[in-house]
Parts: structure tokens; sequence; C-alpha cells
């Protein structure tokens, strides 16, 4: 049996240029500005994106899978602008195609 081995991260606040091979960092901006590349720039072109709100309260800073999205745009926020984390990898899957698996890490 594998053995597992527990990591501990340090949380590393997501800017533009820390996060860029992760994807875009976006903030919250006036309604009146116009769209531009500080705007979400989201490719929809691989299927019908998924949209929902998850309740995490009470969730531990823990995890033990990441989901690899080899093909759609996933957006992520905080809807009451509370302080949140997330767990992010290096591209690993070789091929594109490859079904999107939630991996033990």
């Amino acid at each position: 049996m594998e053995q597992i081995a527990v990591v501990k991260l340090k949380a590393v606040e997501a800017t533009p240029e820390n996060f860029k091979e992760f994807g875009q960092v976006i903030e919250a901006s006036p309604d009146t500005k116009e769209f531009g590349p500080h705007d979400a720039q989201l490719d929809l072109s691989q299927g019908t994106p998924r949209l929902y709100i998850m309740n995490l309260q009470d969730q531990p800073l823990k995890f033990s899978r990441i989901t690899h999205h080899s093909k759609v745009t996933q957006c992520l926020g905080s809807i009451g602008g509370d302080v949140w984390y997330l767990g992010v990898a290096k591209r690993s899957v070789v091929d594109p195609n490859v079904e999107d698996k939630s991996q033990n890490v």
C-alpha cells in the first residue's frame, strides 16, 4: 500500500505575475470601465461551462486531490469578498484528450 505524505504548504497571495502559469487573476473594477485585458479572458470553445455556487463553510484548510481541467475555463472567487485559498499544480498531463479526473496528490 502506498504511503500518504502530509506536506505543509505556504500560502502566497496570487498576483497576475506569479499566477500567470496557472491562469489569470482579476479583481473587481468599476462598472463603468470598458472591456479590456484586465477582464477575464474566457475560452468557451471546448464545451458548456458549469456555473454553480459552492458552500464551503467549516471546511478544513487541506486537500488530498486536485482536478485537472484540460478543456474548460474554470472561474473561482469568494462571493462575500472574504479571504479564500486555492491549491494549484503545474500542468502535468501530456495528452490534452485525456479525460479530466481527480488525482490524489
